[in-house]
C-alpha cells in the first residue's frame, strides 16, 4: 500500500480570499438635552479561514490537547483548562513599576465613578454617602476584592513575542522572531516545534481581519497639538513590513453534562497596552447551546442602571431595553475567527450543555501590543528569576 500523499502546503490568504464582515454599522444617538454620541463596533468576523486546512486544524487541536493532558492546569471551577497561559510565564514587576500601574488604574476608577480622587478622600469620608457605603457589607467586600485584584494583577506583566509581518503580492504572512511564553523553546521539543508552525500559520491567516481595524496613530497625534484632530490609520499600514508584539493564549472549556458556563464583560490585558485582539475557534462542540460572543460599544454600561421617574413604569422599562439594544452577538463554530479593537468590551453568553457527555470549546487568543508602548519581549534578555 502506498503511503498517503502529504498535504500540499496552502498559501496564506489575501483579503480577497477571506469573506470578512463587520459586526454592525456604527451607531449615532442624540438625546433631548442636545447631547450626542457615536457608538462604534470595531469588530470583524470570518466564518472560516480557508488557508487553515481541516488537517492543520485537527493536528493543532491534537497537539494542544496533549499539552493540556500533560499539564493538567485546570482553574478552580473545573471547566477552564489553561494550555498556553501568559499569566503563568509572566515578568515580575518591581515595586516602582507596580505603584505606577496602580496609580493609573485608580485614576481610571475615578473616571468610572468607582472612587473619588485621592485629594478628595478626606473630605468625602465626612459625608453621609461615605457612611452609607461603609455600612454596606457587600460594597465593602467588593471594594476590598477590587483592591486585592488590582495589586495582584498589577504585580506581573505578560511577555509578548515579536512577530514580523509582511505583505507581498497581496499575500500577508507572519514569522515569529522569538519563543512563545508558555511553550517550550521552539528548537528543543518535538511537540512545540509543530505547534509554533501551526500558530504562525493561523496568525498569518488572521492578518486580513486585523488589517480591517482602524486605530489611533498615537505617535503621530502626540507630535501634534492636543487641540488638533487626532489622526487615524488602518492597522494594515502597520502590518505591511514591520514587527509587532503579540501575546498568545490557548484555553479549552470542558463543560460537564447538564451544566453551563457564562463569561463576564471585560477587555484584554491589564498593563500590557493591548491594542487589538483576535480569537480563533479551533474546535467547538456542536452539541452545546448558546455561547455567542457578545460585544457592547465602549461607553455603554455593563448593567442597565437607568431608572425613569418614580411611578413611570414605561420609562423605567425602556432604560434596560435601550442599552441592551447596543449589544451585538457573533455566533461561533469550529473555524470562526473574530478580531476586534480592544477598546470594546466583550463576553461570551451562557454555554449550556444539555447532553450526557462533556462538551468542549477550544480556542486561541492573539493580543497585539500597542506599537508605541512596547513591552520586554521573549527576544529580550529576561533573567530567569524575573519570570513567574
Amino acid at each position: 500500500m502506498d503511503p498517503p500523499t502529504p498535504e500540499k502546503p496552502r498559501q496564506h490568504q489575501t483579503e480577497e480570499d477571506v469573506m470578512i464582515r463587520k459586526l454592525h454599522p456604527d451607531r449615532e444617538e442624540r438625546w433631548g438635552d442636545g447631547a450626542e454620541a457615536t457608538f462604534s463596533y470595531p469588530v470583524y468576523i470570518a466564518d472560516s479561514l480557508h488557508s487553515v486546512s481541516e488537517h492543520s486544524r485537527q493536528s493543532f487541536a491534537k497537539m494542544v490537547r496533549a499539552m493540556a493532558a500533560d499539564r493538567q492546569d485546570v482553574q478552580p471551577n473545573g471547566i477552564v483548562y489553561d494550555i498556553i497561559d501568559p499569566s503563568l510565564n509572566a515578568r515580575l514587576l518591581d515595586a516602582t513599576e507596580i505603584e505606577a500601574i496602580l496609580r493609573g488604574k485608580r485614576k481610571d476608577d475615578v473616571e468610572d465613578g468607582f472612587r473619588v480622587a485621592e485629594e478628595e478622600e478626606e473630605e468625602y469620608e465626612q459625608t453621609e454617602d461615605y457612611r452609607k457605603e461603609m455600612s454596606d457589607k457587600n460594597y465593602v467586600a467588593k471594594l476590598k476584592n477590587h483592591e486585592e485584584t488590582l495589586r495582584l494583577r498589577g504585580s506581573f506583566q505578560w511577555v509578548p513575542t515579536v512577530v514580523k509581518c509582511r505583505l507581498h503580492n497581496g499575500v500577508r504572512s507572519a514569522a515569529l522572531q522569538g519563543d512563545i511564553s508558555g511553550l517550550p523553546e521552539r528548537c528543543f521539543s518535538s511537540i512545540s516545534g509543530p505547534s509554533y508552525e501551526a500558530i504562525e500559520s493561523i496568525f498569518s491567516s488572521m492578518l486580513p481581519l486585523f488589517a480591517k481595524l482602524d486605530i489611533e496613530n498615537r505617535q503621530e497625534s502626540e507630535r501634534r497639538s492636543s487641540t488638533c484632530k487626532k489622526e487615524s490609520t488602518a492597522l494594515d499600514v502597520a502590518l505591511q513590513d514591520v514587527s509587532l508584539q503579540v501575546v498568545f493564549k490557548v484555553q479549552e472549556y470542558q463543560i460537564p453534562p447538564h451544566s453551563s458556563y457564562t463569561g463576564r464583560w471585560h477587555t484584554e490585558g491589564f498593563s500590557e497596552n493591548v491594542l487589538a485582539a483576535g480569537v480563533y475557534y479551533v474546535d467547538v462542540s456542536e452539541d452545546t447551546n448558546g455561547g455567542d460572543l457578545s460585544f457592547r460599544p465602549s461607553g455603554t454600561p455593563d448593567k442597565p442602571y437607568y431608572h425613569g421617574p418614580e411611578g413611570d413604569d414605561s420609562e423605567e422599562d425602556r432604560g434596560p431595553a435601550f442599552w441592551s439594544s447596543f449589544i451585538k452577538d457573533v455566533s461561533v463554530q469550529t473555524g470562526t475567527a473574530v478580531v476586534f479593537n480592544n477598546s470594546i468590551p466583550h463576553r461570551f453568553r451562557t454555554i449550556r450543555n444539555d447532553t450526557d457527555q462533556v462538551q468542549c470549546r477550544l480556542f486561541m487568543n492573539f493580543f497585539v501590543v500597542d506599537p508605541s508602548k512596547e513591552l520586554p519581549a521573549t527576544t529580550s534578555s529576561l533573567a530567569g528569576p524575573s519570570l513567574l
